[in-house]
């Protein structure tokens, strides 16, 4: 008998246990309630902030996803999650132009669980808009750079952006960095339009913080000969690298230029003016790469391209030389920065061109400093050239 009662309570003990481990709170990471015979599931998703400019950054992304509901989980916060919560929502819904185009009525009950806040945020959405998905929330040049050059790489022909004060809506700005970051994927900038919602009847309260805006894109080209052109320039970048490798980093970036000069015919812009489209090949990276035929800014763009390819990392710079618009490029070779000017090197010959600090370069040269880092000079170099 003693034997029975003993193992009942040994088995009663990991049934408790086990049932506790199930519901142990921390280990809980996502939620799937069940609704009987109906079918419908839903995901609970969990976003942490730490402050108050990531809890408006969360609220401002549900609203722009278009979501009825998220739970938000204040972690090691820094201030009152109550009263944060509150003014976030007030600010949004009242103040902001997305807010007051899109949101009804946004609510939710900040709890504290265990060490932490948590709160499950509903927004009601106003009619007419709760269809509207995808708008971009935007609340530093960095972001809007992003939304940009996706948009571009993806040849999206519309976008609804919200755009915070103080944040530069430079859209052609944005484009041209696009095509300086990634010449491999962005071959031409497509003309746009823009329509500033903010400014309709409803929005056009000089109080209102932010802006709504519509952005239309018209591409050249279609996706289907954006991705033939794309397989032709990396069947070129592939040519030039695999016969460009040296020994150390200064002579294959030498190599590169050579690769990339060989049969070049340079189109010189310095008396004429840069198409605001840049639609033509001599102004990409196909055009230096396929057809050997270009300009300052596409010999740059396929200059970067190849570092890409081989890992070295490089800047497309977009400033003017001599007082008219030019591009080269920045390098960093064994852990420091470089100039160079690809399109010279192969006109006007290596010495004064290759591999040159900002202080050589101001001489003739002008950028945006703020914008590139500062290179340093390197030692001898005349055993290359």
């Amino acid at each position: 008998m003693k034997k029975f009662i003993i193992w009942a309570y040994m088995l009663c003990l990991v049934f408790f246990t086990s049932a506790c481990m199930f519901y142990a709170p921390d280990e809980v990471r996502e939620v799937t309630p069940h609704y009987g015979n109906s079918g419908i599931t839903s995901q609970i998703s969990v976003t942490k902030v730490q402050n108050y400019t990531e809890l408006k950054t969360a609220l401002y992304d549900l609203i722009s996803s278009g979501k009825s509901a998220e739970t938000i989980r204040f972690v090691g916060y820094d201030g009152n999650a109550e009263e944060d919560f509150e003014r976030a929502c007030n600010e949004i819904s009242n103040s902001t132009a997305l807010g007051l185009y899109r949101v009804y009525y946004m609510s939710g009950t900040v709890n504290k669980i265990v060490s932490y806040y948590e709160v499950k945020v509903s927004v009601t959405y106003k009619a007419g808009t709760s269809d509207v998905t995808g708008i971009e929330a935007v609340c530093s040049e960095d972001m809007f750079y992003s939304v940009v050059h996706d948009a571009l790489k993806s040849q999206k022909e519309s976008l609804m952006v919200y755009v915070e004060p103080e944040v530069s809506d430079d859209i052609y700005g944005y484009m041209e960095l696009s095509m300086c970051r990634d010449p491999l994927n962005i071959f031409y900038l497509p003309t746009y339009t823009v329509n500033n919602i903010s400014t309709s009847e409803y929005l056009g309260d000089p109080e209102i913080v932010g802006e709504m805006i519509e952005l239309s894109f018209t591409y050249l080209k279609s996706s289907k000969d954006i991705s033939g052109m794309r397989y032709d320039v990396s069947r070129r970048i592939e040519d030039i690298t695999s016969s460009a490798q040296a020994d150390n980093e200064i002579e294959t970036v030498y190599n590169l230029v050579l690769g990339l000069g060989e049969e070049m015919e340079y189109i010189s812009t310095r008396n004429g003016s840069y198409d605001v489209t840049d639609w033509n090949n001599e102004f990409n990276s196909y055009g230096a790469l396929v057809n050997k035929k270009s300009t300052s800014k596409g010999i740059t763009l396929a200059f970067k391209a190849l570092c890409d390819k081989l890992g070295i990392e490089c800047y497309a710079v977009n400033g003017e030389y001599m007082g008219s618009r030019h591009y080269w490029n920045i390098v960093n070779v064994d852990g420091v920065y470089f100039h160079i000017d690809p399109s010279y090197c192969m006109t006007k010959g290596f010495d004064g061109y290759f591999l040159k600090s900002s202080q050589e370069f101001s001489a003739e040269y002008s950028w945006d400093t703020q914008m590139y880092p500062a290179c340093g000079t390197p030692g001898d170099l005349s055993y290359l050239f």
